[in-house]
């Protein structure tokens, strides 16, 4: 099973599946050696999947997801995706074909439009005052351009976090946020997802959902992430970074240069 490790950066745009992710520990401001954590199958904005390295304990350096059932893989009630909840009176299916991965997805069919009604799914979690955290996931509207936002409510039902709308189309396309919780509310948070237009829903309007992610944003507080290419294997996708080295000889007698090493890796941005 793939294993999911976020970050709080984005992701170098050199890095591609097929590349392989490894870490090292920071103890003392001096880094361990690297520890191959395994073959990466699939990128996102701010996280990658990896297949385990034989032997790697892997969630000794992953984060806690706080999303439940985000990947909707974990069965449907009434249409709902397990773990969800559904906002406003719309239709709610599981979808088993247009999926971003996995075998399922949550489809959303409006049954009703108007300039204050949306739709979406919501998680009610736990969080914690001052922390920061990472939030990820797909969508895909089926309808043609929609405004996707990100809405945060503490314990009290209070709006603690508004994010900015963003473009979803025809097509899953990748949404990130961070967002920092201040309320000293902490349970029973709703993390919600809404779509619509800048007018409200239309009806008739139909997207979907799939691998949603809520994590800490402090994920590799002490650990150094490396990716590397497999020999040459994906070499040609690193892109617009160099180093220029100036070699200066101001001895007067005879020396030579028999060779220059070097190493590259590529790290998150």
């Amino acid at each position: 099973m793939a294993d999911k490790i976020t970050f709080s950066k984005k992701i170098n745009d050199s890095v591609q599946v097929g590349d392989e992710l490894w870490y090292s520990d920071i103890i003392g401001g001096t880094p361990t050696p690297a520890t191959l954590i395994g073959g990466i199958i699939e990128i996102g904005e701010k996280y990658v999947k990896v297949l385990p390295n034989t032997g790697v304990s892997t969630p000794s350096i992953s984060v806690a997801e706080l999303a439940i059932g985000g990947d909707c893989e974990s069965g449907f009630t009434s249409g709902v995706a397990n773990g969800w909840t559904s906002v406003y009176s719309h239709t709610f299916a599981e979808e088993t074909t247009i999926v971003h991965s996995g075998s399922a997805s949550q489809k959303i069919v409006a049954t009703g439009g108007g300039s204050t009604v949306y739709g979406g799914i919501l998680n009610t979690i736990s969080l914690v005052e001052g922390e920061e955290y990472a939030i990820s996931g797909w969508c895909y509207s089926e309808t043609g351009d929609r405004d996707l936002r990100l809405l945060v409510r503490d314990g009290s039902n209070a709006n603690v976090y508004v994010g900015p709308n963003a473009t979803v189309s025809d097509g899953w396309v990748e949404f990130s946020d961070t967002f920092t919780f201040t309320s000293s509310s902490p349970t029973n948070c709703d993390v919600m997802f809404k779509v619509n237009t800048g007018t409200g829903m239309l009806d008739g309007d139909v997207y979907y959902f799939d691998d949603i992610s809520v994590v800490p944003s402090s994920v590799s507080a002490n650990l150094l992430f490396m990716f590397r290419k497999d020999g040459q294997a994906n070499i040609s996708t690193l892109v617009g970074y160099f180093a220029e080295v100036n070699l200066v000889q101001n001895a007067t007698d005879r020396r030579e240069l028999f060779g220059i090493g070097s190493e590259i890796f590529v790290s998150s941005k």
